[in-house]
């Protein structure tokens, strides 16, 4: 078994583990929809594996939690089978999870994020790990790290849920999770707020507001070989922050001014 992987270690396993171990790999997703050709459980099936390959490369510095399935999805219970945490709900799960990775002596926290929906709360909970625990917590939406190296294929759509590129990544990671006789092409609403300019302004909607099917664009033309590029360089990245990260020096105290 694998000394990294929480869920198939013994408490004995654990505690020759923590001799080395400095970083708590946390993968955290969403349960909701994702079109009619991804799995609800697309956000944090995805963040596991990748999660699990990034531990790989970081051990023995790192040990991986085992997954947080649920997110912030409020915007997509207009689907049915989305579930849906509060914000404050995640936060308070995160930090507990962190302060029971502090008793054991890990104070530094990496979360592997699968949903942008829960990016909010995540900056949250990094600000009061520090503040009130004394634990540095650092986050990534992953797929975006890697996004760069496959953006000729985005071709001018719409990416970001249930598109092109999550298909993709699904295919490469999780293929029983696609249904490949059902891809779908984002039905696409027209702008809630017509031509008004919104460059650098953000609002709450709710998903069927945007995308009638849940989707956004490009699904029909994913291919594994591109979610394969988008992973390799999100990993690669990552992996080269997780090894500073490890020897990044916590706080002696926590508490405002430290």
């Amino acid at each position: 078994m694998p000394a990294y992987v929480m869920q198939e270690m013994t408490w004995p396993d654990v505690r020759d583990a923590l001799r080395d171990a400095r970083v708590a790999i946390v993968p955290v997703g969403s349960h909701e929809q994702h079109g009619p050709h991804l799995a609800l459980s697309t956000d944090i099936a995805s963040s596991e594996v990748f999660a699990k390959r990034l531990a790989e490369e970081v051990h023995p510095r790192g040990l991986l939690a085992p997954p947080l399935p649920y997110g912030v999805s409020v915007h997509h219970m207009p689907f049915p089978g989305t579930l849906t945490l509060q914000p404050e709900t995640f936060e308070a799960v995160l930090m507990d999870v962190a302060e029971s990775f502090r008793e054991h002596g890990i104070r530094r926290v990496f979360v592997v994020n699968g949903h942008g929906g829960n990016q909010h709360a995540l900056g949250i909970a990094s600000m009061k790990m520090r503040r009130d625990l004394g634990i540095r917590m650092a986050y990534t939406l992953w797929p975006m790290v890697g996004g760069l190296a496959a953006a000729e294929h985005a071709k001018g759509r719409r990416v970001g849920h249930a598109c092109i590129f999550e298909t993709s990544l699904m295919m490469h990671l999780r293929p029983d999770l696609v249904r490949k006789d059902q891809l779908s092409e984002g039905e696409m609403q027209p702008p809630i707020y017509g031509d008004a300019p919104m460059g650098g302004i953000e609002g709450f909607a709710y998903w069927d507001e945007l995308t009638a099917n849940g989707a956004f664009e490009g699904a029909p033309e994913a291919r594994p070989e591109i979610g394969e590029k988008i992973t390799q360089a999100a990993l690669q990245s990552i992996v080269a922050f997780v090894k500073r990260f490890a020897d990044v020096p916590v706080d002696e105290q926590s508490g405002p001014g430290r």
